[in-house]
């Protein structure tokens, strides 16, 4: 798996496709993705 920041993740994948969930509330709320969307994400740009 390619190595991107944390800050990256949370800033720029979702511009590219990768949808989050915010299961929490407030801006402190932590962003998680599904492995298995997160894998399928990353075999259609071609990074795995």
């Amino acid at each position: 798996m390619p190595n991107v920041s944390l800050a990256w993740v949370y800033r720029d994948a979702p511009k590219l496709g990768l949808k989050g969930y915010k299961p929490g509330r407030g801006r402190n709320a932590k962003i998680q993705f599904k492995k298995t969307e997160v894998l399928n994400w990353l075999e259609q740009q071609k990074l795995l």
